[in-house]
């Protein structure tokens, strides 16, 4: 897929998605975006959950537990509304969200 343009982008407010975890706590990733093709279709919506570690293995287990229901709640709910697809990934180590962005366009 061409990327055109980042549409929509926005620091999620803390507890306006809640995601419930099997641990029982509630959950909410960080950033969404919506990204247009070059032909102008939004085509790519996009949740991200950033963490400042140097590596996916830093992560503590209550985060891991969080990213993991997360990534189902997500998968559910495009499965669920197909027409309205969102993936959820996580961004570890500063890595750039136009790399995230990228895979996702180029189906990886």
């Amino acid at each position: 897929m061409d990327v055109a343009e980042v549409v929509v982008y926005g620091k999620i407010p803390s507890k306006s998605i809640c995601i419930p975890t099997v641990t029982g706590e509630k959950y909410s990733p960080d950033f969404m975006y919506v990204v247009k093709a070059g032909d102008g279709r939004l085509t790519l919506n996009v949740v991200i959950e950033a963490k400042d570690k140097t590596q996916a293995t830093d992560l503590t287990e209550k985060e891991s537990t969080k990213i993991s229901n997360a990534r189902l709640f997500f998968e559910q709910l495009s499965a669920d509304h197909p027409e309205c697809p969102i993936r959820f990934e996580r961004q570890i180590n500063r890595q750039k969200v136009s790399e995230i962005i990228e895979k996702i366009a180029n189906g990886t």
